[in-house]
């Protein structure tokens, strides 16, 4: 009976880290890939348009992007924390997608930008901004 106990134990030992590296690998994963889809849902708004959706702030579909945008991914939060803010013409940027709420550990938003950027979150089209309490993510369509 121990002996089944301690091989259960060493199980759990060695497939837990497994397993939540596993979980942390798909919100990266899901994060890249909302992250692409809205920013193609602007794209293509801008291709059709002629114009960067409107700013409405916090968690507001552009109405400009609900065409090209389903489901509404600015309804559900960001899978590794955060919650999606499209920004025209804010805080110096013409065209960016912001996600607000970010902690800063940044290992999972690091992972991030590999698969869609630079690999830095401090350089390139994705990058950090510390806040308080918490931070933000930013991806620039337009500087």
């Amino acid at each position: 009976m121990i002996t089944a106990i301690l091989v259960i134990g060493i199980l759990v030992g060695v497939a837990a880290p497994r397993v939540l590296r596993g979980v942390d690998a798909a919100a990266v994963e899901a994060t890249a890939g909302q992250i692409n889809t809205i920013m193609l849902a602007a794209e293509l708004c801008y291709s059709e348009t002629g114009a960067w959706p409107s700013n409405q702030g916090g968690t507001v579909l552009p109405p400009e992007m609900a065409p090209f945008l389903r489901p509404n991914l600015f309804a559900v939060p960001c899978p590794i924390g955060g919650t999606y803010d499209w920004d025209y013409n804010n805080a110096g940027y013409v065209a960016s997608l912001k996600i607000y709420g970010v902690d800063s550990d940044l290992t999972e938003w690091e992972a991030v930008d590999r698969a869609i950027d630079d690999g830095n979150t401090a350089t390139g089209r994705l990058f950090y901004t510390a806040g308080s309490p918490l931070g933000r993510m930013r991806y620039v369509l337009e500087y």
